[in-house]
């Protein structure tokens, strides 16, 4: 779906709950059992029974509701269940449902929910063979009704209903919540709220969850294409582009600062500043497990035609002629396959069924592309193919997921061999509940020509429900997990983040129960394996584990002058923090100190340590080591002549210490040095405070020397920047920028997103390299994000040419890679911040920070 807004006249909500706008084409991902409800009543009290008959077990399975006071109001749609529920005619309750038949694990999984019942509210429950969805709606005035949806899907995977909150509450001048309907799309639901700002949900049946994407410009550009999606991220600024890898979730491309198009699953891409090049273009590939990229940075290209997964472009001029470029995606070579042809003038071509069609001074031509031979005089033969990814080897369930990959044409629909046919589309994800072998097929849209792979289920046992005595424990707690109602034998596994599991090993691991003493929050489940049958897997349990790591304390500081504000840091920790100190008197709390960084003052010398508590109060708390930080007396600047001087003089300003020295007028991060040595004259003509700072270590580079690397283009910086670590403590002395026009920039660092400080400097001779002094202190092995910022400023920026991490093995300062946004990235589409100046081991034996006043008399 494609929305560009360029004219706001009013705010809206839009929500999307039913097709039309988009090709988001509807298909199930199994057949539902039909469920039959029967009400049975004792007294006043009332509750749903549900059935129905299980072909593989061949008998009548039933469940129940819970008894209520009052009835249910209950309807049921495409194998599900939902109710809401009266006290008497008129009067809701709070209790609302919904109820679905599990034929992986053969019972009913009914959920059953309380929303409280306020004056004026309604509550509601609907459902389609998609969907269900339950809303309640509050009426603040006869015309004024405000409806809050929440969105329900069952998985047959982990057998556990998955809930999202679209977080918006729709104004109607009209009540809506006896109208309400389940969106008639699978896998998306999504709303643009304000003409901006999106929040899109994206239903994935392997993982049982929804993914989430986050866009406060979608409104001027979104486009889903099934399982494809583009946005715009900053209001024709920086677009994403991903694709669904079914095997590996959501994949996304390291293209930034471009504008782009989505057509088929095929982006269409170019860089957002003018002269808008380099042009991309790329689609994902499920057999490698990538994107595939082509790319022109021809100035005079046209935009890229796409159409039946064929691609064409022509340019004015490669230099010597007009030209006419071919490209195809290939699904069995695993890359984009290019060809070219010389025109008599710019032409505009078109694609009819997968043919490239041009005219020019020597009339028309065609150009297509047939698998065997390549590229060629001649119309593009349909060529059919799709991919087949089958999880019931690794999850344990006879699930399938399709895409297809055809070149020249673009719709068709999959017979998946046990009677379900899709709509047309691309994509579909399919669920069997009985074993056997299965011819899948999918056919052009007409049925005349199909392609079949054949793929075999040999699936069978009860995979089981986990109980655990507890779901949340101490570190080295017990947990006791009990397996009921499975058919085979055990195994018992464990995962961290529920993708990658590993078998338990321990004592019990083949039995229906087990203890275990886990160690940090894991996911557990039963491997079921009956006989010969692939292995089947139970849902899993999580299992809480509250730990308190009171993590290290990283810090360059040993030693810092009296005086002196000092950053101490703490990595690697979990629990609620606490600082403490000890300045000889024995530890006290440092108030408001419970974040991972402490700033405090130093006047003596001072122990520190920091403290982390659990979430669970009866679990024991942990404490780091202890770092020791030593207060240095100030060193001296000496007047060699007065310091009281008559009108306007020069004078003579010596520091004490060893080291590096370097004079400022200013105590503030990026103030100029004015001097260096440890002597300075300087002509004095009004009171005037100095500053000077005493460094040693050898001074070091970092980074890119300058702009003769790649290529150079120029553009905003805002918001943009690197990030950067360091093996040694030290100072950044200074950055080269080259800025395009006069103006300020503000250029800030952070570590873990707290912002350390920044320096604001003026630059007012643009054109040429310019050094911004930074002064920005850091300590060694932690990632610091250098910013910049600037409202009026172009400067000049490197594409290509080099590679992150940028290492100098004569420097300890490692360039990591770039930020946007706030976001990490080691592509190399931007660089800027040349010839950084670092110096390692700042030296205490010398004045850090002091001052003189010259009094003019």
């Amino acid at each position: 779906m494609k929305n560009r807004l360029f004219i706001i006249l009013l705010t809206i909500i839009i929500t999307f709950l039913s097709g039309g706008f988009e090709r988001l084409l509807a298909q199930n991902y199994w057949s539902e059992y039909p469920i039959s409800i029967v009400t049975q009543n004792n007294g006043s009290q009332q509750r749903l029974e549900l059935s129905t008959y299980d072909s593989t077990l061949q008998t009548t399975v039933t469940a129940y509701t819970q008894w209520i006071t009052g009835y249910y109001f209950f309807s049921t749609a495409n194998g599900k269940l939902t109710f809401i529920t009266y006290l008497n005619p008129g009067q809701q309750t709070s209790r609302y449902g919904f109820g679905i038949y599990d034929f992986v694990l053969h019972q009913f999984n009914i959920k059953e929910l309380d929303i409280p019942i306020i004056t004026n509210r309604t509550l509601n429950v609907a459902a389609n063979q998609y969907w269900v969805v339950s809303a309640y709606e509050d009426e603040y005035s006869s015309n004024s009704f405000f409806l809050t949806p929440t969105y329900h899907k069952y998985s047959m995977v982990t057998h556990q209903w998955s809930s999202v909150n679209m977080g918006y509450s729709e104004s109607t001048y009209t009540p809506q919540i006896w109208n309400l309907g389940a969106p008639n799309n699978i896998q998306w639901i999504y709303y643009i709220e304000d003409t901006d700002e999106g929040e899109f949900y994206h239903y994935n049946p392997l993982a049982g969850r929804f993914a989430f994407f986050y866009s406060g410009c979608a409104g001027w550009y979104y486009e889903i294409d099934e399982e494809h999606f583009a946005v715009d991220g900053s209001c024709s600024d920086n677009y994403s582009y991903v694709s669904l890898d079914p095997e590996l979730n959501w994949q996304g491309t390291p293209l930034f600062q471009t504008t782009g198009e989505l057509r088929n699953g095929i982006f269409t891409a170019n860089n957002q500043w003018l002269p808008h090049f380099p042009q991309y273009i790329f689609t994902y590939d499920i057999g490698i497990h990538q994107m595939i990229y082509d790319s022109t940075t021809n100035l005079t290209a046209g935009p890229y035609v796409v159409k039946d997964r064929v691609a064409s472009y022509s340019v004015s001029s490669n230099g010597t002629s007009p030209m006419i470029y071919f490209l195809v995606h290939d699904p069995l070579q695993h890359a984009w396959v290019k060809d070219s042809a010389v025109t008599t003038g710019l032409v505009i071509p078109t694609i009819i069924n997968g043919t490239v069609h041009w005219t020019d001074a020597n009339g028309p031509h065609i150009r297509g592309y047939d698998v065997t031979t390549g590229w060629g005089n001649y119309t593009t033969p349909l060529f059919m193919y799709f991919h087949l990814s089958d999880f019931s080897n690794t999850e344990g369930v006879p699930l399938v997921h399709v895409r297809n990959y055809s070149i020249g044409k673009e719709q068709f629909y999959f017979d998946m061999g046990d009677g379900v046919v899709s709509t047309v589309r691309n994509n579909l994800w399919h669920l069997y509940d009985q074993p056997g072998p299965y011819n899948i097929c999918m056919y052009e849209a007409s049925g005349v020509q199909s392609v079949c792979q054949n793929d075999t289920f040999n699936l069978c046992g009860l995979p089981g429900i986990i109980s655990a005595n507890v779901d949340s424990v101490c570190i080295g707690g017990q947990v006791d997990l009990n397996l009921s109602g499975f058919q085979g034998d055990i195994q018992w596994q464990f995962s961290t983040n529920s993708n990658n599991w590993q078998d338990i090993t321990t004592t019990g691991f083949d039995s229906s129960a087990i203890s275990l003493n886990p160690v940090s929050s894991s996911y557990y489940r039963a491997k079921v394996i009956d006989g010969t049958c692939n292995p089947i897997y139970s849902a899993y349990k999580f299992v809480f584990v509250s730990t308190s790591t009171a993590g290290t304390i990283a810090s360059a500081t040993t030693a810092a002058c009296i005086g002196q504000e000092i950053v101490l840091h703490v990595a690697n920790y979990n629990g609620t923090l606490r600082w403490e100190k000890n300045s000889g008197v024995g530890w006290t709390v440092i108030p408001n100190a419970t974040g991972g960084f402490l700033t405090d003052v130093l006047s003596v010398n001072t122990e520190y340590r920091v403290l982390s508590s659990p979430v669970l109060a009866n679990c024991p708390a942990d404490t780091s080591q202890i770092i020791q930080v030593n207060a240095l007396p100030l060193g001296i600047i000496s007047p060699l002549t007065g310091v009281n001087i008559c009108g306007q003089d020069t004078v003579l300003l010596s520091a004490n210490g060893t080291g590096v020295f370097q004079w400022y007028s200013s105590n503030v991060n990026g103030a100029p040095i004015i001097n260096t040595g440890s002597t300075y004259s300087p002509f004095v003509s009004s009171t005037t405070t100095y500053y000077v700072s005493s460094l040693a270590g050898a001074v070091e580079t970092a980074g890119l020397a300058d702009t003769s690397v790649g290529v150079t283009s120029t553009g905003p910086i805002t918001g943009r920047g690197l990030r950067v670590v360091s093996s040694e403590p030290g100072y950044l002395e200074s950055i080269t920028l080259y800025p395009m026009s006069a103006g300020n920039i503000t250029v800030s660092w952070s570590l873990d997103n707290l912002n350390l400080g920044s320096v604001l400097y003026n630059i007012s001779t643009p054109g040429i390299s310019v050094e911004i002094p930074l002064g920005f202190k850091l300590n060694a092995n932690q990632n610091y994000d250098l910013k910049f910022s600037s409202s009026s400023i172009n400067f000049v920026k490197t594409a290509g040419g080099f590679s992150y991490p940028i290492v100098n093995p004569l420097s300890s300062l490692i360039i990591l890679g770039r930020i946007i946004n706030g976001y990490f990235y080691t592509d190399s589409s931007f660089y800027t911040g040349y010839n950084i100046v670092f110096r390692k081991d700042v030296s205490h034996s010398g004045s850090l920070l002091q001052y003189n006043t010259l009094l003019k008399l």
